[in-house]
């Protein structure tokens, strides 16, 4: 299916000039533009992925195509729900997983402060990429929350997990 509705995607990914992860990534991006978007929005990821562009700068421009390519609605609606919110987290070999999702904004900034407190280099000896670091500032991040979760529950019983 997607060889029909991504087909610039697809030849990146056959003449391996874009990994399987980003060519994903993009689709699902694309797929939430109007149906006469999508082509030029391909093009456009497909050469900034090609150019270096990681995948945070990607997903950045991905949802300023979606907030230009929507009708003028009001944002300013508090209430407003993001239906198609969602994390996925898929384990392949030997444990390994694959994570992604779409964010409410305020889950993406969330998210993002985690992530660059905790991924920052650690010194000039540190030879970690930044998609290495941002791994480690995960895998950190939930290791200090499930302490927290564990202490919560041990001082406070179960009620008090996930109160505001």
């Amino acid at each position: 299916m997607r060889t029909m509705t991504h087909p610039r995607v697809m030849a990146a990914l056959a003449t391996e000039d874009l990994s399987e992860s980003y060519g994903r990534a993009i689709c699902q991006w694309t797929d939430k533009l109007p149906e006469d978007c999508r082509p030029a929005a391909d093009a456009i990821l497909l050469s900034a992925a090609k150019a270096g562009m990681d995948m945070r700068d990607l997903a950045g421009l991905a949802a300023e195509m979606y907030e230009r390519s929507r009708p003028d609605l009001p944002d300013e609606d508090p209430a407003r729900t993001f239906e198609d919110r969602a994390v996925h987290l898929e384990t392949t070999f030997q444990g390994a997983g694959v994570l992604n999702g779409d964010l409410t904004p305020e889950c993406a900034a969330v998210v993002g402060a985690v992530l660059d407190a905790l991924g920052a280099p650690a010194g000039a000896e540190d030879s970690r990429t930044h998609a290495q670091r941002y791994h480690d500032a995960l895998q950190e991040a939930m290791r200090q929350l499930g302490k927290c979760i564990v202490t919560c529950i041990t001082q406070y019983g179960t009620r008090a997990v996930g109160a505001a």
